[in-house]
Order: structure tokens, then sequence, then C-alpha cells
């Protein structure tokens, strides 16, 4: 490895060298976003020419920290799993550390496992936990620092940090009655996840609120799938009347939903409104225009590495937090806006 005056280089000599800070420096070697083409050129030079190498097991056996966060993530088969990726790996750079990502079939799993018990990363957060994850059952019993962020487990023994779901589910609802909407469906998800069932509780009690209901014809299941968003409109402009408006439990739902709509020759929004929730980056393209409510998830990411980082330095109070931070809702062409 290159030396500066006899000693191993160090991050804080490449930020010295580029001229930039060493948070710069980390959140290049992370591969987070929004530093800038020539910050990063400029950063990746110096490294090439001084061929530094981040030496963290010298590290993990001089102060046991590695400086790593792993972050365990489902399979990213939905365009929202990328988004709040980029999000965590830019709070966690401006930590002044690295993220190492693992996806939670059983042999990753295995790895994050491994991970816990060399030291080799300081500590976890969960975007997909379930109550069988292995690995954070395993990671609790451990005492690792743990934090679960974007999906809620009630009674689980660690700080999690989530949107308000309940609260963005409502919204939808009063959108929809506020337009006039009467005949108003859902396309759900698996009731067993948390996240589901509270955008599903918080829709239909605002609508029971107003004295309208969801009958159970009008609501089919799913697995929050684009495939499952087509099926389950299909399924409702096969009922008598159709409905005049749906509520989708994530945006990909919604975006089947409002192709199977239109391959029927069914208009949107001037036959049936159609609401999905997250707010991706493609629900606001021109050819779906979604209506959606918007999760903050710069600032569930931002929170959610803070009480993380608390954990592993031993900061943070004694007693688990839960924050719930409420969404937005982004009105669009599918409901008329």
């Amino acid at each position: 490895m290159s030396t500066v005056e006899g000693r191993h280089l160090t991050s804080r000599d490449i930020a010295a060298l580029a001229g930039v800070s060493q948070t710069t420096v980390s959140r290049v070697l992370s591969g987070a976003q929004h530093v800038s083409e020539a910050t990063r050129s400029r950063v990746l030079a110096i490294l090439e020419e001084t061929g530094y190498v981040p030496n963290t097991a010298a590290r993990v056996m001089r102060t046991r920290s590695s400086g790593i966060i792993g972050v365990v993530v489902a399979r990213v088969t939905s365009p929202f799993y990328p988004e709040i990726l980029d999000h965590l790996a830019e709070a966690i750079a401006a930590q002044g550390r690295l993220m190492s990502v693992w996806v939670s079939d059983a042999a990753e799993e295995a790895e994050a496992l491994e991970a816990i018990d060399h030291h080799s990363v300081d500590g976890f957060l969960y975007m997909t936990a379930s109550s069988d994850s292995r690995s954070l059952r395993s990671a609790l019993r451990r005492d690792a620092p743990t934090v679960l962020v974007n999906r809620p487990l009630p009674g689980v023994a660690c700080d999690q940090v989530v949107a308000d779901s309940h609260g963005g589910g409502a919204a939808i609802a009063r959108h929809m009655l506020d337009g006039g909407r009467r005949r108003i469906a859902m396309i759900g998800g698996p009731r067993e996840l948390p996240i589901v069932s509270e955008r599903e509780n918080g829709f239909l009690a605002e609508l029971r609120r107003a004295g309208q209901r969801c009958p159970a014809e009008l609501r089919v299941g799913g697995e929050l799938s684009y495939r499952d968003g087509r099926r389950g409109m299909a399924a409702l402009l096969e009922r008598e009347p159709s409905p005049d408006a749906v509520f989708c439990v994530n945006d990909v739902v919604a975006m089947g939903a409002v192709d199977e709509a239109r391959a029927n020759g069914v208009g949107v929004p001037e036959d049936v409104w159609v609401a999905g929730f997250d707010g991706i980056q493609m629900a606001g393209w021109s050819a779906y225009s979604l209506t959606t409510v918007r999760q903050p998830m710069a600032e569930m990411a931002t929170r959610a590495v803070e009480f993380l980082v608390e954990r592993i330095e031993g900061t943070a109070p004694a007693d688990f937090r839960e924050v719930r931070l409420p969404g937005e809702l982004i009105v669009r062409a599918s409901t008329g806006g």
C-alpha cells in the first residue's frame, strides 16, 4: 500500500490530497450519490494514483469497530428499494461510514450473521424485516445494534423508523371522497405485513368515518406486484357496477391497475380514479402521472442511520424508539389532478 512519510495512507490523507472533506471521500468509496462528477473524478484519481485500500481489518483490531453498516433488504424487485438504498448510502457516508448490503435469502442471511460474529459490521439496518427473519432474531439475541427502517414490526426490541402508513391510507380515502367518488375499491396485499395492514386499515377507517364503505366484493388481494395490479383491476372491472376509484397499496400495483384499465378501454381518470402509495420516481412519469402518498425516504434514512450510530457508539437512550414520519399526498392526473 502507498504511504505518506513512511506511514500507511488514511482516508484523511486522501481527503487532503484531493482537497475535499473526509466525508466526501467516504461518500465516493461507498458509491453514494449527490457528489459532483468533478469531485468524484478527482477523488477517484487520487485513489488510483496512491493505490489506497481502506484497511478495515486494521481498524477492527484497533477499535473493535469496522466503520461498516450492514443493510438487509429483500429481493430488489420494486423500484422503491433502490431509491431508499440511495438515501441510506448518503446518510451512512455522511456519518463517515461505509455500507454493505445483504439480500435476505438464506445464504445471504448466514453471511450477515457471520459478519456480526467477526465484528466486520458494526450494526444493521433492516429494510424489509419480517417476524420470521432468522438473521434479525439472531442479531437481537447477540445485542447487535439494530434499527428497522421502512417496515415496522410491533413488539420487536429495537429502534424503528417508518412512515405513517395508517395516516397515508386515510389521506387517499379523503381525497377520493372529496372528489365525489362513491364506489371505491381496493387492491391490497399480504395483510400479515404490518406496513400493508396499516395502509389498508387507515384507508378503510377513513371511509367508515365518512359514512362510506368498501364492500368485500370491491376488495382484492395480491403480492404487491405489477402483475397482481393488473389481475386485481381485471377482477374489479368485472363487477357490476364497476368501481369509480381504486386504492392500491403500493405504486407498482397501481401501475399494473392503470395499464389493465386502459387495455380494457377504461379511461383513467375519466372512468376510474387510481391511487398508489410510496412515491417512487416512476409514479411521476407522464405515462402514469400517479396520485400517491410519498414516503419521506430521505428523512427516514437519515433518522434510522442516526439512531443506529447512537446504538453503536453507546449514546442512545435505554428505551427503544419508534418514529412514524408523515407522508405527503401527491395529487396527479390519475385522480383528475
